[in-house]
Parts: C-alpha cells; structure tokens; sequence
C-alpha cells in the first residue's frame, strides 16, 4: 500500500470518508508551528532534511514505554516487552491552504509547505524469533539511513536522503509479511491541526475481507491512534508547563464519519474545555507554581480559540475555509486577571514565609553561637575570679557536652543533618521542592514508583484508601532508606558519652588514661578528646601540618604520668612528629620534623623530658632540650593588586631568623621599596647566583635572573623569651 506525501489538491480529504478517523491539536502559542524544530532537541533518531525549495523530508525512529511503571523507559523494555513499542515516522511537507485574521476577517494562503503529510508504523515486539530478528533488521536498516542521511555531504548523498521517507514506507511495505506493523496516515498543519486517519486493510497490511481482524487487533485499532498522538505531540511540542512524560492535557478525538454530516465541531469544543479544565485545576492547586502554568495552560487556550475555534476546512480540498459556528468561546481575560492577582499574594505570602525562615535561622544560628562564646569565656572569668568568693559553676557532663564532642569528631555527619533539617523546612514553609535544584529527576521518580505500586494493589484489592496508604509507606521507606544510606557514607567517629566516662579525681586529663595503648583514629586523640582544643592553640598555622605528619601514627603509650606518640607522613620519608603530654601538670609539648628542621611548641613550664621513643624518631637529635622552644618563621609573599606590579612581603619572624623571597627580574628594572613599611627591617637582595647584600632603599637589576629578596630584623636584643618570640612584618615593593 503506498503512502501519499501530499494532500489532494481537489475532491474529497482523506479522512472525511475514512472508517478510522481523529482529529487533534498540537500546542503552539504562536498559532504558526515551525516543521524545521521537530526532535531539535534530539528526541529521537531523526532525519529532518531540508531541500533547496525549502521543503522538508523527516524520518524518526522513536522507542516508546508505557509510563506507569517505576523503571526508566529503556529499562522496562527488558523486561516487560509488550510495553515497549517503536514508532517510525516518515514524512514530508506539501502544500496546503493556512487560514488567518486579519481584521476580524477570514483569510487564507497557499502555503508550499503549510502541512506535513505521511505515515506513522508502530511496531510492537514479538514473541516470535524470526518476527523479532526480522523487526530488528528493519530498524537497524532505517537507523543506519537516518544516520547516513544526517551525515550527507554530495549531491547523491542530499538526493537519497530528500526520498529517504519513501524508501523507509517502501521498506516496511516489503516487510509487513514477516513483520508485524500497524501504519496510520496523519496530515499536520501549520496551525497544529492534526489529522489521523486509517482502515483496518492499511492499519493491519493485509486484506480484512479475507482475513478479519482479531479481538485484540480491533483493540489495538482504538488504542493506539492516541498513542500516536502522544508520540507526535512529544516530538514537535516543546513541554513548558508540565511534565512531558504524563502529557495528557490533551487527547486525540474520534470523528463519525458514517453520519449524514461530517462532524467537525466537537473536538474543537472539547479541546477548548479541556483547556480551560486544566487551567482551573491548576489554579486550585496549592504548588507554587501553580499559577505560572496555569498562565502557559492559558496562552494556549488563547492560541486555539484565536483561530481553530473560529474556522474550519470543509470537506472538499478545493474549497476555502469558512467560519466555524457552534463553539462557545471562553473570555479568558478575568480568568487571567484573577490568576495573576493569586499569583500575586502566592507570592507576597512566600516571601514573608521566606523572612520567618531566614529570621528563624539566624535566631538559632546566633544562639548556638552565643552559647558557645559563653562557654568559651566561663573558663577565664573562673580564673579570673579565683579570690573572689563569686560561685563559678563547671561544665558537667550532659547531652549538651556529648553533643558538642559529636560535632567535633564528626562535622560531615553535622553539616548532613543540618542540610537535611533545613531542608525540611524549606519544603514545610514553602509547600514544595521546585525551587530546589536537581529535584525535578528525584521527585518524578519516587512519585512514579510509589504510585505505580500504589495503583496495582488497589486494582487488585479494589480498595483506593490501602492503594493510598502503600503510596505513602513507600515514600516513606525511600525516605528513611535514603538518611541509612547517607549515615553510612558519611565518615564517623564514635565519641563516648562524658557521662558514662566520667570524671575522678585527677581532674579531666585523666580521661587519656582510657585512650592509651590505641591508636588516635580509635579514640578522636587529636580531634574530640580532652587536648584537642590545645593542639590547635599550641600549633595555630602549623596544626594542619601536624595532622598530616601525624598520618601514619602509633599507638599511645604511656609512663608515669607521662604520654607520647610518635608519628610520620604517608610517603614523607624522614619527616615526621610527636607529641608528648604531661598528664599531672597538664602540659603538652609537639614537635614537627620537616626536611631534617625540627619546630617544637610547648606549653608553659617547665622541660618534659622526651621519651626513648621520641629521641629514636628525631634519630638521635633531641632537638630542643631547653627551655624555649624553636618557632618556625613563616614568609608570605602575595601581589597588592592584579594589575600592579606592587609585591607585599609579610610574615611573622624571630629576632634571629629571616625570610627568603624569590622574584623575577630583567636587567635593568629597578626593585624598591617603602622605608616606612619596612620600619626595623633589613631588606637584601642578591642576583643570580650571588649572596643577598643589603640595599638602602632600590636596587638596579644588572642581569636577567630569578633574585633573592632576604627580609631580617636588624637590631637582635633583649631576654631571649623576646629574642625567640615571633613578631610580624611586613614590606611593601615595587618593581619598575
């Protein structure tokens, strides 16, 4: 049976007298649709060729699964065959009258390529292995012209791929023998009137005369042109305003064509209802955006009436469009008033429910942070009022100490927890997630999957309430499943209550005598136990690194009172450190090895004398056994701004260490800098390969070369706890 590209220029239209014949509407706001966007998006395997009269040749190959399932598409086509089907769609544009208003009066012109027109073949799997391997050798056959088509470069090439719809309906024609295939023919319009029309000798390929249709065949008849509906719909319709997987604002609508008048009014005035119908319920919905689709719902509703509800074709190809008489139009302006001004206070109520969130957390917020600065100055206005007789009352152990100790050992678990109640919340306050990013994947679906499994036991039970509840406890089940699975991604610590530790006489140190014999990452030493906030004091800028020399870690030991652990980088060959804790007199002492230098911090006191253990790590070299321990200088050098050549020198030095800089230089720019920045300061410089020399205030460069720039102190004095304390500098330069 041959496919008609093209629509008679006279006599009768086809789907006047046709036995199967529908009529629909593809949405378009513009009332004009564009042939040359169909699967732009790359809906599909598509060819959309246009020739040099600006015609248009579209083949598309498109796998399509029922969607009340809780499995992607492609994934139920695995395992539930007989929801699957592929659509190909071969067409072409041809002539045809497009009517307009023009001053209230109706007119029309012939369009070259007003309509597209050809045939759609559903092919459904099949059970059989020969059917089967023959239905997917024909597709294989159409996506590998498709693919040549797309990839045309000579004239040949363009030639085959402008007749490429007539190949296709000619290669299926060959196969409706061993392929089972049902073919429909459609006629779309440029206004997106959509035509669909068959018999069951076309739909079936073969003579119903001699063979008639089954049950299930006649079935297929009423089923599936509405399916093809969708399937067109979803490839030359762009879903704004609602979810292109459930698009069902619209439906395809049968005409009686073996009436005494062709009946052409009803779909019209039922595709206007249904319009409206949809606008209404999303205005009754409490979605936030609710309002803006029933807007989108609206400017379609607009686009139909202003035209396809006021004309229509007759039934003779030749004659002109005539008014349509018999569709009551909608006047949509108070619905559009009324919408907009409940978009309006949606909005306004939003925006004071977002102040009260942003209100309430910053309250929370502040108060978590208040607490904790009172927490923080207790200790010292206790020790501050030691002779006065001013009640000082301790930290006891209690939930609000174990919960602190938690959130130090583990802040992804807390910054988790904090996300997901905030975004409780969010969806509390504001009646939805669509506002959040990434939702719209998640949310579709969780709803499909619950309500899939939802509609089934209600089906089978015949009770909506138990279909209702299974919807919910799935949700649900998702819900709780997702946090599990979240907790244990999340890294933990166990920390132990205070409480069940417990506190003796020794005072609070004396929790590190459960802590020996394991190793920190058992215990939460250097993260959650009772020196952790001392460690980062003692170290400030040096604590990370510490951490990260600390890697690869013993176990703790302890002697006397006395606690140590030795510890290296992972992969840092010699470099590596310790930590010595004086238990009775709550001291500590931490030294870092890097690149054979050793920083030791201490605690106000007196000496703690260094372990076998630790000597052993330092290779013999105690490092600092005196009374003051080395700090390491630290040298910043930074650009004042992106666009200047000014350079800062900063840092924090002793009086008997300096801080090497290196910079680039050409001979002959000149290096100065600010003698009121570098007040107290020597600066030196040194060319390539040459000592630093002092400079007084500039220095001309005589070669090309990387130039070292030496920041000192210049006068060393007083106590040495003054000579070894850090004291801050900083330089401003230029270079010219």
């Amino acid at each position: 049976m041959a496919t008609n590209f093209h629509l008679p220029e006279t006599g009768t239209y086809p789907w006047i007298d046709a036995p199967y014949s529908y009529a629909g509407w593809v949405p378009n706001v513009s009332g004009h649709l564009s042939f040359g966007l169909i699967c732009a998006g790359g809906e599909a395997q598509a060819l959309n060729h246009r020739s040099r009269d600006g015609g248009r040749a579209i083949v598309i190959h498109r796998r399509r699964s029922a969607e009340d399932f809780p499995l992607p598409g492609r994934l139920v086509g695995h395992f539930r065959r007989s929801a699957t089907l592929d659509y190909v769609i071969a067409a072409r544009t041809a002539t045809a009258r497009t009517p307009f208003l023009l001053d209230g009066k109706l007119e029309e012109r012939s369009e070259p390529h007003g309509v597209l027109v050809g045939a759609v073949l559903v092919l459904p799997r099949d059970s059989d292995d020969q059917a089967s391997a023959a239905r997917s050798a024909l597709l294989s056959e159409i996506d590998d012209a498709i693919g040549t088509g797309i990839a045309c470069e000579t004239t040949e090439e363009e030639a085959a791929a402008a007749a490429l719809p007539e190949r296709v309906a000619a290669l299926a024609d060959a196969q409706r023998g061993q392929v089972a295939c049902h073919r429909v023919n459609f006629a779309l319009f440029r206004t997106g009137e959509l035509r669909i029309w068959f018999d069951m000798d076309m739909f079936l390929g073969r003579d119903t005369g001699v063979r008639p249709p089954t049950a299930i065949q006649t079935l297929a008849a009423q089923i599936l042109p509405s399916q093809i509906y969708f399937c067109l719909k979803d490839l030359t319709h762009r879903h704004y305003h609602h979810d292109p997987q459930t698009d069902q604002l619209l439906d395809l609508h049968r005409i009686d064509t073996e009436g005494l008048v062709f009946d052409d009014s009803s779909w019209r005035i039922d595709t206007l209802r249904g319009l409206a119908k949809v606008v209404v319920e999303f205005r009754h919905s409490d979605a936030p955006t609710s309002n803006k689709k029933a807007l989108g719902v609206l400017a379609y509703a607009d686009a139909f009436q202003s035209l396809l509800a006021r004309v229509r074709r007759t039934r003779r190809a030749e004659e002109e469009v005539v008014p349509q008489d018999g569709v009551i139009l909608y006047d949509f302006n108070h619905v559009r008033a009324s919408i907009e001004a409940l978009d309006a206070l949606n909005e306004s109520n939003r925006g004071a429910l977002l102040q009260l969130f942003g209100i309430l957390v910053g309250v929370i917020l502040s108060a978590f942070a208040l607490w904790a600065g009172a927490v923080q100055i207790q200790p010292i206005l206790c020790d501050a009022m030691r002779t006065t007789t001013t009640p000082c009352p301790k930290m006891t152990p209690n939930t609000a100490v174990d919960f602190i100790n938690w959130v130090v050992a583990n802040p992804l678990g807390f910054v988790l927890v904090l996300a997901v109640l905030g975004f409780i919340a969010f969806i509390w306050f504001f009646k939805g997630i669509t506002s959040v990013p990434g939702q719209r994947a998640v949310r579709i679906w969780v709803n499909r999957f619950s309500s899939a499994i939802g509609a089934t036991l209600s089906q089978k039970s015949g009770s909506d309430n138990l279909g209702y509840a299974v919807y919910v406890a799935i949700i649900g089940m998702l819900t709780a499943g997702s946090a599990v699975v979240a907790y244990w991604i999340v890294p933990k610590t166990e920390v132990p209550s205070v409480a069940a530790a417990g506190r003796d006489v020794g005072g609070p140190w004396s929790q590190l005598d459960r802590l020996g014999g394991k190793r920190p990452s058992e215990t939460g030493l250097f993260t959650s136990s009772v020196i952790a906030p001392h460690l980062r004091d003692l170290t400030g800028e040096d604590y990370d690194s510490f951490m990260a020399l600390m890697a690869e870690s013993n176990v703790l030991q302890h002697k006397k009172g006395i606690f140590w652990i030795t510890g290296r980088a992972a992969g840092a060959g010699r470099d590596g450190a310790y930590l010595i804790i004086d238990q009775r007199h709550e001291r500590l002492e931490i030294g870092l090895r890097r690149e054979g230098v050793t920083t030791v911090y201490r605690s106000p006191g007196a000496t703690i004398a260094k372990p076998p253990a630790v000597t052993q790590m330092l290779d013999g070299i105690s490092a600092d056994l005196g009374p003051l321990a080395v700090l390491a200088p630290v040298c910043k050098m930074s650009p004042t701004s992106s666009k200047s050549r000014g350079l800062l020198f900063e840092g924090q030095l002793p009086a008997s260490q300096h801080c090497d800089y290196r910079i680039m230089l050409r001979a002959g720019q000149v290096f100065g800098y600010s003698l009121t920045s570098a007040r107290g300061l020597q600066v030196a410089v040194g060319a390539p390969g040459k000592a630093a020399l002092p400079i007084e205030q500039s220095y001309t460069a005589v070669a090309d070369g990387e130039h070292l720039v030496r920041v000192t102190w210049q006068m060393v004095g007083g106590s040495p706890e003054e000579r070894a304390a850090l004291r801050r500098f900083y330089v401003r330069a230029r270079i010219q």
